[in-house]
């Protein structure tokens, strides 16, 4: 850049404003600045004397008060008796002097200069100080105060005569007990010891600060302590009342507060006056003003210079920065050459190294420039087409029509807008090659913003085309995915729902997805699992979901839905949101609890199976050992004369074990090991006619209810047994109702079940009769429930049941093919349902007349009697031959073949136990009988599942009696037997 291109300088009035400005708003900163200090110094100075007056005032009030109580309380008590004591004898020497130790004790504890007792009218009794011989005037004046107020008095400062010293007296009067006055206390102070050191004390180092103690007297002020500044004695320094600008005396006039005047050496001064309260004292805190205003000082000095610093800164940065920005100015000249050059390179190498193609036309609309991508579109090269129009080179037909589509530069040039193609559009080469492009054109201006040309870019639009189709066929695959999807998938986007496909739509009960978009998601979840819901939202990533967690969803009509979900982060629409799946596991959950009823079920009938056993096995032992108890108890009974006593303790025997064979039964009823004589049976009339006996067995306060099907519900059972299932089941609600209730017993058929699970799998899919019996009484919980049908087990008290009821129902309902369920609450009342399957296709049956018990007649026959027990084999054998019967005996099968080897001729009646070590009774008797051996056979034993008893169900043709029985129940059926036809005792 040569000399003459410089631009002409001119002087920086701009600058040279800015610094003035600036500096006179230093200067008026920095006055205002001082100004706020000295009013803040001012104020700090004020505020210290008056807290230093504060502390004086309350330490001379303290002090006064101190004085007042110290003279009260020594002026009664002991001195009171010592001066009493004394005035009765005043020459006494030990009282005189037991007085005066008083006295000195008193001065000498408290600090005080001398005591003296004195009379009411002043005249001297007695004083620790020998040259006291009389009382001054303000002495006087206090021993009146004090006597004619009864309390303390304190006296003002003033000069004794005697000594010439200051002093300052309390007196108080001493009473003798009848209230008269005997004399008055008087204790001396001296202001030096302590009262003037309290006030002339400053608790911060001051040159000038003085504290003054000052009173009226007539056109004067007294000053009453040692001056700092003058070396008078006190109570001697006065000052005329007309002297008004000093302190002392506008504090004597009633000011109060803070006061700036000239003080007793005529020097400007700060003070804070205040009255003593009860005293006619006044109190000036002062300081000269000039120890106030010389850190005032210090600091205005120190603000004119930094004031004149910083103008003398501003002025220097001004003219700094002029010269600076003539610097400037002269780089930024040669930079933007440099640049304005670097541009036009840089816009060149842009233009032929862009990945768009560029044509710049003229205002005319010839073609100027073009980049090597336009060069490989259109087919031209850039000298080529230089100066050609611009609809010569750019050739662009509509893509569907193929008709020629105006040349965008145009509406650009006329309009000076920036235009884009909106319709699709081919660009056709100079070889005739077609390409979608997409283009926009935009004016070039000039300095002055006239439009001097127009630039074209566009763009090969193949390849994206192709990535937008293969989007979305993408997008199709992955739509019909998730619309074809059979469990539930949506979005949640913020909180709420921003897509569901069809199976959410229907998990939620919608009727379409517009119903549930926008609304919160958290209300479709149930708000016990809505914490969890949040929880697996957050926890979610953006790679494989969270493993699936339980929740329960709510449907729009509130009905609640169990799922399983799990969900991933992503982005929907651009926008961070959670993609969420869920399955409905409403039938998995009804699976799950089905199984786990059916395995407490099982658990619980194979613990009832192995109770059964066990029960059964013991039953068997006890009906052996209960025939014998009770066969040789006949005997002894009818070996007793009539009369005799010991009848009625075998009678209790007898009783005994009946009882025992009742519980025995009951417990072979539970082991499903009863003998049953199953029959076809209307379960309608059956309950119809136990009702008469149901309402007598439950009492007038329980109301019996029956609720039958108007059609007959046959089943097969035995009759005694449903009787008895009748029975125990009303006992037991009797029982649950001490207060009285209802009882209701229906039936009902239930029809076969037609696809699916089975209502009762193990009685199958065909028609049931069902048996229920509720009461209304106190129900039970699940704890009960439990072991409910267990043997010995109930909640009774002691005595009032034996635990074998609802056991007993439970194995006769078993053992005849049906299922028995229980429901109950506590509180609400107890339902048993009993189920059978019905046989509808079989005739009722009809029942037989029951045989009249008679006494069996004697016999002659030969009788062979095969039982391994020896005790009742030798019971049985006695009752045979004392009824005239011929017995053979045997232990076993074996040693009763051996036995019918050596008999001449065939037996009458085989009677053989079934169950037996070795050969069973069975096989024994086939045996026997093809060997032509025995006519009839007779089977007893204690089991109801063996070799001739199948489930509790006697085959046909046999003749079987069932342990316990007694003599003459025995003796009836040999009798039967061999009275009756030979194919109904066959082996």
């Amino acid at each position: 850049m040569t000399e003459h291109n410089l631009p002409p300088s001119s002087p920086p009035w701009a600058l040279i404003a800015i610094a003035g400005l600036a500096s006179l708003l230093i200067a008026l900163g920095g006055y205002l600045f001082f100004r706020q200090e000295e009013m803040a110094i001012r104020q700090a100075r004020q505020a210290e004397l008056k807290a230093i007056a504060d502390l004086k005032t309350a330490s001379l009030l303290a002090w006064r008060r101190e004085r007042l109580t110290d003279v009260a309380m020594n002026a009664s008590g002991i001195l009171r008796l010592l001066l009493t004591q004394w005035l009765a004898e005043p020459s006494a020497p030990q009282a005189t002097s037991e007085l005066l130790a008083r006295l000195t004790l008193f001065c000498q504890g408290e600090g005080y200069r001398s005591m003296i007792i004195a009379r009411p009218d002043g005249t001297i009794l007695l004083s620790n100080d020998p040259h006291i011989t009389c009382l001054d005037e303000p002495t006087k004046e206090v021993v009146r105060r004090a006597v004619g107020s009864g309390g303390p008095a304190l006296g003002d400062l003033y000069r004794c005569q005697l000594c010439q010293g200051v002093h300052i007296d309390v007196a108080a009067l001493i009473a003798a007990a009848d209230g008269n006055p005997l004399g008055v206390l008087i204790a001396r102070s001296d202001p030096e010891a302590f009262l003037f050191p309290l006030i002339q004390s400053w608790p911060t180092p001051s040159p000038t600060s003085e504290t003054l103690l000052v009173r009226r007297e007539g056109e004067h002020v007294v000053f009453l302590n040692r001056l700092r500044h003058i070396a008078d004695a006190p109570l001697t320094k006065r000052v005329p009342l007309t002297a008004i600008d000093v302190p002392a005396v506008q504090a004597v006039l009633g000011r109060s507060g803070v006061f700036e005047g000239r003080d007793y050496r005529d020097i400007e001064v700060l003070a804070d006056l205040r009255p003593i309260p009860d005293s006619p004292w006044f109190m000036v805190a002062k300081v000269d003003r000039a120890e106030m205003l010389a850190e005032l000082e210090f600091r205005r000095r120190s603000a004119i210079v930094f004031v004149l610093l910083l103008v003398a800164l501003v002025t220097g940065a001004a003219f700094l920065t002029h010269a600076r920005q003539q610097r400037q100015l002269l780089l930024d000249l040669l930079q933007t050459r440099q640049e304005r050059d670097a541009a036009r390179d840089e816009t060149r190498a842009v233009l032929y190294g862009i990945g768009d193609a560029i044509i710049a036309t003229d205002q005319e609309g010839r073609v100027t420039r073009m980049n090597r991508v336009a060069e490989t579109l259109t087919g031209w090269t850039e000298n080529e087409a230089r100066g050609r129009p611009l609809p010569e080179i750019f050739r662009i037909v509509h893509e569907q029509t193929r008709q020629p589509v105006e040349d965008p530069t145009r509406r650009v040039l006329r309009e000076g807008l920036i235009v884009n193609l909106a319709q699709p559009t081919l660009l056709i080469a100079r070889d005739g090659t077609a390409r979608p492009i997409a283009d926009s054109g935009a004016p070039v201006r000039g300095s002055q913003g006239e439009i001097i040309g127009a630039v074209l870019v566009f763009r090969d639009q193949t390849a994206e085309r192709a990535a937008q189709r293969r989007l979305a066929e993408s997008e199709e695959r992955f739509r019909l995915l998730f619309e074809s999807a059979p469990d539930a998938v949506f979005v949640v986007t913020d909180g709420n729902f921003a897509y569901l496909n069809p199976a959410a739509v229907r998990l939620f009960g919608a009727d379409c997805a517009e119903a549930l978009v926008d609304t919160p998601f958290v209300e479709r979840v149930a708000p016990d699992t809505r914490e969890g819901a949040t929880s697996l939202l957050k926890k979610s990533g953006p790679g494989p979901g969270v493993s699936p967690l339980e929740q329960t969803y709510r449907r729009l009509d509130g009905t609640p839905v169990p799922v399983e979900a799990t969900a991933i982060r992503i982005l929907f629409q651009g926008r961070p949101s959670h993609l969420v799946f869920a399955r409905d596991i409403t039938e998995k959950q009804l699976r799950e609890q089905e199984r786990a009823t059916m395995e407490r079920k099982l658990r619980q009938a194979q613990k009832m199976e192995s109770v059964g056993r066990l029960a059964g096995g013991i039953a068997h032992d006890f009906n052996n050992l209960l025939t014998a108890i009770t066969g040789y108890a006949e005997f002894l009974f009818d070996s007793l004369p009539v009369g005799d006593a010991r009848r009625e303790d075998v009678r209790q025997i007898l009783s005994a074990g009946e009882r025992a064979a009742s519980l025995t039964r009951q417990l072979l009823a539970f082991s499903r090991q009863q003998i049953l004589t199953p029959q076809t049976t209307d379960l309608n009339g059956a309950v119809g006619n136990m009702a008469r006996l149901l309402t007598r067995l439950i009492g007038e306060d329980i109301h019996l209810e029956t609720r039958l099907a108007p059609a007959p519900c046959r089943i097969r059972i035995d009759p005694s047994q449903l009787d008895q299932i009748l029975v125990n089941l009303a006992v037991n609600a009797r029982d649950a109702m001490p207060n009285g209730g209802r009882l209701i017993i229906g039936t009902r058929v239930l029809p076969p079940t037609t696809g699916g699970t089975p209502r009762l799998p193990s009685l199958g899919a065909g028609a049931l009769v069902e048996l229920s019996v509720s009461d209304t009484g106190y129900g039970m919980g699940l704890e009960i429930q439990e072991r409910l049908f267990e043997p010995f087990f109930t909640t009774k008290e002691a005595g009032k049941g034996s635990g074998l009821g609802l056991a007993t129902v439970y194995g006769i309902v078993k053992q005849s093919g049906g299922e028995i369920e229980c429901e109950s609450q506590p509180g609400r009342g107890t339902t048993f349902r009993i189920y059978f399957p019905e046989a509808a296709g079989e005739p009722l049956t009809v029942p037989a007349a029951s045989p009249t018990a008679t006494e069996a007649r004697p016999g002659h026959e030969t009788i062979l009697l095969v039982e391994d027990e020896d005790l009742l084999r030798r019971l049985t054998e006695r009752v045979l031959q004392g009824h005239g019967y011929a017995v053979q005996t045997a232990a076993s099968g074996e040693a009763a073949l051996r036995l019918v080897a050596t008999l001449p001729r065939p037996v009458d009646l085989l009677i053989t136990d079934v169950v037996m070590p070795g050969m069973d009774g069975r096989t024994l008797a086939k045996a026997v009988h093809q060997q032509g051996k025995a006519r009839r056979v007779l089977y007893i034993s204690g089991y109801t599942d063996d070799a001739i008893v199948r489930h509790g169900v006697l085959e046909p043709g046999l003749a079987f009696l069932y342990k316990p029985f007694t003599p003459a129940g025995f003796l009836r059926k040999v009798r039967e037997v061999l009275d009756g036809p030979a194919d109904q005792a066959r082996p």
